[in-house]
């Protein structure tokens, strides 16, 4: 290949696509290019986030371990005052986990509407996408 000839092209010539295939490719492109970003920087952020996930987790199976060893004393001393506030307080725990839970679904819920309704009003671009539904 000389120094002046130009790099073999990929696809077909720019003057092949209409203005509306041009505004889809700039769409596209834009969009590849935040997905790029995006993982980019959710890869950067997983050692953190990792990190910060076995802290919660570590903390809290230490908070669980307590309250079982407070109930295991107290059942052992026969205390039944005290088994019933650790048992309260572990119904409490259970509780706020489930307000949690249900708070997260309903976001998911709330996200997929939203996407469903992007996917709507694009004019289907998302029909060969690779998100599954559950």
């Amino acid at each position: 290949m000389s120094a002046g000839a130009s790099p073999p092209s990929r696809g077909p010539p720019p003057a092949a696509f209409s203005a509306a295939g041009l505004q889809q490719l700039r769409c596209e492109h834009a969009i590849l290019t935040n997905e790029k970003r995006f993982l980019a920087q959710a890869v950067a952020a997983g050692p953190t986030t990792s990190a910060r996930v076995n802290s919660i987790r570590y903390n809290a199976d230490a908070v669980e371990l307590k309250m079982l060893k407070a109930y295991l004393v107290a059942c052992e001393a026969q205390d039944e005052g005290s088994c019933r506030m650790v048992e309260a307080q572990m119904r409490r725990r259970v509780d706020d986990t489930q307000a949690k839970v249900d708070k997260l679904r309903q976001l998911l819920e709330s996200v997929q509407r939203d996407v469903e309704e992007v996917l709507v009003a694009s004019g289907g671009w998302g029909e060969h996408s690779t998100v599954k539904e559950e």
